[in-house]
C-alpha cells in the first residue's frame, strides 16, 4: 500500500481553461507532449481494434463452440454474460444483471435465491453451460516472485517455499497457486519469474458452496484480477506499448493492475475508493460557503501603481499574469500575485461564478428549486451525486442534496479525495516505472461505478499525463451479436461497463486462466496421468506396430507362396494332364508296388551284395579262410499265412539275419590289431551291416608264419 505521493505541483480543475502558470507548469513537466502521444496511441489501437482479426486456421469451429457463462458478484449487484467462441470472435449469448441490496449477506439464502434466479435467465436457452465466477483480488496477496533455477522435478517445490517465505502464509488455509512469467534478474542473479497469489480457503469454499446452493456447480472460480487479464490474453482489447494499467475504483478500495503481453505483471491496492469520494462529496456539501477574501493582506496597491510586499515571508509566490487564476484556500495553495495593467485600482478577485449545469449535459434543473437540508447527509446521497457524473446516468432528484449542481462543482467537491486516489495511482506508476526498471504503460483503463464518467477520465488523464478511457471490453470489435443475442452497441457505455468483469470471467478457458479450483498440485498430477497415459499408448502402438510388421512379413511369404503355386499350375497346365483325386490314388498305388517289388528284390539278393561288399572292403593283409550268410527261414506263401493267421497267436521270434567270418590278418605281428580294428570300422560303416561282434582272436602260427585268427559276427542291415 502507498503511504506517501509526490506533489505535481499544480492542480487540474476540468472544465475551466488552464493558466498561463498551469500551461507553464505542463510545458516543463512534459505532460502536454506525454498526453499529445498517448492520445495518438490510443487512436492507433482503436484504429486497429477495429479491423476484423483473422480466424484462427488450425483450429475447428466446433472445438470453441462451447458456450461459457461468467458471474461476477460484487456488493450492490450480481452480472452474469453468456459467451461462445466462433470463427476468432466471441458471440455474446447472454447479458443478465440482479441489483443486490449492501445489507444482504453473501453465505444467505436470499443470496443464492437472486443468484440462482439470475443465471437462469442467462442459461434459459444455453446447453450445458460451464459456468465460471470471479472473487475479489482484495482477499488475495498477489505479487511478483524470483525463483532460483532449479531442475524440473524441484521446481514446485522451490516455487512454493520461496512464495511461503515471502508472502508467510499456511498452506492449510490458503489455496497457493503460480504462474510463470520468463526470467527476472535479482540482485545479479538470473531468477525464474513466477506470479503467484494465495487466497484463503474458507472464502474460496463459501463461494463455491453459495453457487451449489443455487443449483449451479462451478467449472472454475477465477480472481478479478486475472478475468481482466483474460480481456488481454483473448485479444478483446489491444495492448498497448509498454502494456496497459487498470484503474479499478470499488465501493472500499481500489487496486492498479498492470498488463504486459497479456500477463498481469504488478498489482497495488489503493485506499481513495468510493467511499472515500463519497466522503468527500458529503463533507462539501455539509459546509457553509464562506465569503471569498484576498489571498495576502500584506499585499497593498498604491495609487501610483506600486506593490508593496513582504519578502520577510518565505511562502511560496506565483506571479499570474492573465489574472484567472481561481481562487484558492491559503493553507492549501502557494500565496498569488496579480498584476493590475489596466491602471484601475486593485481589488480582490471576486469567486468565480457556477457553471452552467446544461453546459456540462446535466439535466435541465430549477435553480429556485428548494434544496434539501444538509443535516441529514447519507452515504447514499453522496454516491449518488457522484454516479450522477456517469454518462447516461440518474441525475439527482429535485429536494435531494446536490440538486443544481453541475458536473464541475460536483468534481469541486470530490478533488481532495480525487486528487489522493490520482497522487497514489502516480506514485505507484513511478515506482513501476522507475524503482522496478520497466518501460512506462501506454494507457490507463478505468473500471468501476465512475469508468463511464467523462470528466473523471479527463481529470486522471490531465493529473497522469497518459490517456485515459473506459475499461469496455464489450464494445470491442471482437464482440458481436449472434442474433437473438443483445446487442452490445445498442447499450450505453456505462450499462457495457457494468458487465466488464462478468465477461472477463466469460472469457476463462482451462489453460489460459488461472483456476482456484485446479491448482499446481492437481496439475502436476494430471501431468503425471498424463505421462503414465502417453506411455502406455506408446507401448500399446510399439506392440501394434511390430504385429503390422509382422502381418506384413507373413503377407510377403504368402505373396511369394502364392507366386510358386501359380507357377506351378502354369507348368501343369503346360503339360496338359488333367491331376484328379483318381489319378493320384492309381499313381500311388503303382509305386507303391514298384517299391514292394523292389523291397523284394533286394531281399532275395541280400546274401549275393552282402558277399560283394566283403570282398570289395577286405584288404590285403585280411584272408577270409571261410564265410558263412545266415539268412534265417524261408518266407511262407500267402495261403499259408493266412491259415496261420487263423489259429492262436504266438509270440513273434524276431530273426536276425548275419553273416559269420573266419579269417586271419598277415603281415607284422605288431600291426594285427590296427589292421583287424580299421577292417572293423570299414564293415560297419558299410549301408549293408549295422554291427560286428568278434567272438574270437587270437595269435597262431598257420605256415611257418604268426598270424592273428578271428571270427566276427556281423547283422546285416534293413531289418
Amino acid at each position: 500500500m502507498l503511504g506517501h505521493g509526490v506533489e505535481t505541483g499544480y492542480i487540474v480543475r476540468k472544465g475551466q481553461t488552464p493558466t498561463s502558470s498551469e500551461k507553464l507548469l505542463r510545458i516543463i513537466r512534459g505532460t502536454t507532449a506525454t498526453a499529445a502521444v498517448g492520445r495518438e496511441e490510443a487512436a492507433t489501437r482503436a484504429v486497429s481494434a477495429d479491423k476484423p482479426r483473422a480466424a484462427s486456421s488450425g483450429r475447428l469451429s466446433f472445438f470453441g463452440a462451447r458456450a461459457v457463462v461468467g458471474v461476477d458478484v460484487s456488493r450492490r449487484a450480481i452480472s452474469v454474460a453468456a459467451l461462445r467462441r466462433r470463427d476468432g470472435d466471441f458471440e455474446v449469448l447472454a447479458l443478465e444483471e440482479a441489483p443486490l441490496d449492501p445489507s444482504v449477506v453473501l453465505d444467505s439464502e436470499e443470496f443464492s435465491r437472486i443468484l440462482g434466479a439470475v443465471i437462469s435467465r442467462a442459461c434459459l436457452r444455453i446447453p450445458r453451460p460451464e459456468i465460471w465466477c470471479t472473487i475479489s483480488s482484495s482477499q488475495a496477496d498477489m505479487r511478483l516472485v524470483g525463483v532460483p533455477k532449479v531442475p524440473a522435478s524441484q521446481r514446485d517445490n522451490a516455487v512454493f517455499w520461496t512464495a511461503r517465505k515471502e508472502m508467510s502464509f499456511d498452506e492449510k488455509t490458503v489455496i497457493f497457486d503460480f504462474e510463470d512469467r520468463g526470467e527476472l534478474v535479482d540482485k545479479g542473479a538470473v531468477k525464474s519469474a513466477v506470479f503467484a497469489h494465495a487466497i484463503p480457503r474458507d472464502a474460496v469454499t463459501r463461494r463455491k458452496a453459495s453457487f451449489e446452493r443455487a443449483g449451479y456447480a462451478l467449472q472454475g472460480m477465477t480472481l478479478t484480477a486475472f478475468a481482466d487479464q483474460n480481456v488481454f490474453r483473448s485479444g478483446c482489447l489491444p495492448p498497448p506499448p509498454g502494456g496497459a494499467a487498470n484503474l479499478h475504483v470499488g465501493d472500499n478500495w481500489s487496486r492498479l493492475e498492470i498488463y504486459r503481453d497479456g500477463n498481469l505483471v504488478f498489482t497495488r491496492g489503493i485506499k481513495a475508493a468510493m467511499t472515500a469520494l463519497s466522503g468527500a462529496v458529503m463533507e462539501g456539501l455539509a459546509e457553509e460557503p464562506e465569503p471569498v477574501r484576498p489571498v495576502f493582506e500584506s499585499l497593498t496597491p498604491t495609487p501610483d501603481h506600486e506593490i508593496s510586499l513582504d519578502l520577510g515571508r518565505s511562502d511560496e509566490v506565483v506571479l499570474d499574469l492573465d489574472g484567472d487564476a481561481p481562487a484558492r484556500p491559503e493553507a492549501e495553495a502557494p500565496r498569488l500575485l496579480t498584476l493590475d495593467l489596466s491602471g484601475d485600482a486593485a481589488r480582490p478577485e471576486p469567486a468565480a461564478p457556477a457553471a452552467d449545469p446544461l453546459a456540462e449535459g446535466a439535466q435541465p434543473q430549477d435553480r429556485n428549486a428548494e434544496a434539501a437540508p444538509t443535516g441529514d447527509l447519507s452515504e447514499a446521497d453522496a454516491r449518488a451525486v457522484l454516479m450522477s457524473l456517469v454518462e447516461g446516468g440518474p441525475a439527482i432528484a429535485p429536494g435531494r442534496p446536490g440538486y443544481g449542481l453541475s458536473r464541475d462543482e460536483i468534481m469541486e467537491l470530490a478533488e481532495p479525495a480525487l486528487a489522493r486516489l490520482a497522487r497514489q495511482v502516480e506514485m505507484t506508476l513511478k515506482h513501476y516505472r522507475e524503482t522496478l526498471g520497466n518501460d512506462p504503460v501506454g494507457a490507463l483503463y478505468v473500471s468501476g461505478p465512475l469508468a463511464a464518467a467523462p470528466v473523471f477520465l479527463e481529470f486522471l488523464e490531465g493529473h497522469l499525463g497518459i490517456p485515459c478511457e473506459a475499461f469496455d471490453p464489450l464494445g470491442a470489435s471482437e464482440i458481436r451479436r449472434p442474433g437473438p443475442g443483445p446487442d452490445p452497441a445498442a447499450m450505453s457505455l456505462a450499462g457495457r461497463c457494468a458487465f466488464q468483469q462478468a465477461l472477463g470471467a466469460a472469457l476463462s478457458r482451462e489453460r489460459m486462466t488461472p483456476n482456484l479450483f485446479v491448482t499446481y498440485k492437481e496439475r502436476r498430477e494430471a501431468r503425471r496421468v498424463r505421462m503414465v497415459n502417453h506411455t502406455t499408448l506408446a507401448v500399446f502402438l510399439l506392440l501394434l506396430a511390430a504385429v503390422a510388421g509382422y502381418s506384413l512379413f507373413e503377407s510377403g511369404r504368402n505373396q511369394v507362396r502364392a507366386a510358386e503355386l501359380g507357377r506351378l499350375q502354369q507348368q501343369i497346365t503346360a503339360q496338359g494332364v488333367m491331376v484328379d483325386t483318381a489319378l493320384l490314388n492309381r499313381t500311388a498305388q503303382e509305386a507303391q508296388k514298384t517299391q514292394e517289388a523292389l523291397r523284394a528284390f533286394a531281399a532275395r539278393n541280400l546274401g549275393l551284395g552282402a558277399i560283394s561288399e566283403l570282398t570289395a572292403l577286405t584288404p590285403a593283409d585280411v584272408r577270409i579262410l571261410s564265410l558263412s550268410v545266415d539268412m534265417g527261414p524261408p518266407a511262407r506263401e500267402p495261403a499259408q499265412a493266412q491259415a496261420q493267421a487263423g489259429k492262436a497267436a504266438k509270440p513273434v521270434v524276431k530273426y536276425i539275419k548275419k553273416v559269420i567270418l573266419d579269417g586271419v590278418v598277415q603281415g607284422d605281428d605288431q600291426l594285427f590289431e590296427s589292421i583287424l580294428a580299421g577292417y572293423l570300422v570299414n564293415l560297419q560303416n558299410s549301408p549293408l551291416f549295422e554291427g560286428s561282434t568278434v567272438s574270437k582272436r587270437d595269435v597262431e602260427t598257420m605256415g611257418g608264419a604268426q598270424v592273428l585268427h578271428f571270427v566276427v559276427s556281423l547283422a546285416l542291415a534293413g531289418q
